[in-house]
């Protein structure tokens, strides 16, 4: 039981460390010439968004990848 909740808030440190990594290095990306000069609010919502998603994609590759790494002890 105490496994699951240490399991738990590494999910969540990492899902939240991969999402600041993705931010920031989204934040080199110009997309405010895709959006009006006045708006540069729905440009921040979409770098808001990108770094969520792909945050999450990258923290859930690795996770998967350290979960299935861990069960290959039952295949010997």
């Amino acid at each position: 039981m105490q496994s699951i909740g240490l399991q738990g808030i590494l999910t969540i440190l990492s899902h939240l460390f991969f999402i600041w990594i993705s931010f920031n290095a989204l934040q080199s990306v110009d997309l405010n010439k895709f959006f009006k000069k006045g708006d540069p609010r729905k440009a921040q919502i979409v770098y808001l968004f990108l770094g969520i998603a792909l945050g999450y994609t990258v923290s859930s590759f690795f996770i998967s990848l350290i979960t299935a790494s861990q069960n290959l002890q039952f295949l010997f």
